[in-house]
């Protein structure tokens, strides 16, 4: 597994090439304004996430701080 820094630009290709979006901002961040495809990871549903990605596929971790 590896990480690096990408842009919005970057990450909206991936998404539109199968990667999975994984926003881990809170609750009001989030439904305030929730990326588009964005699954909403928080512990309550990491079970869920685990159960519905293909971990082959790149995962891209949302968490912008406003």
């Amino acid at each position: 597994m590896s990480f690096k820094e990408i842009t919005p630009q970057q990450a909206w290709e991936m998404v539109q090439q199968g990667a999975v979006l994984a926003d881990i901002r809170d609750d009001a961040r989030f439904i305030h304004s929730p990326p588009k495809g964005a699954f909403h990871l928080t512990n309550q549903s990491f079970l869920q996430f685990e159960e519905l990605v293909d971990f082959d596929s790149p995962i891209i971790e949302a968490a912008i701080m406003a």
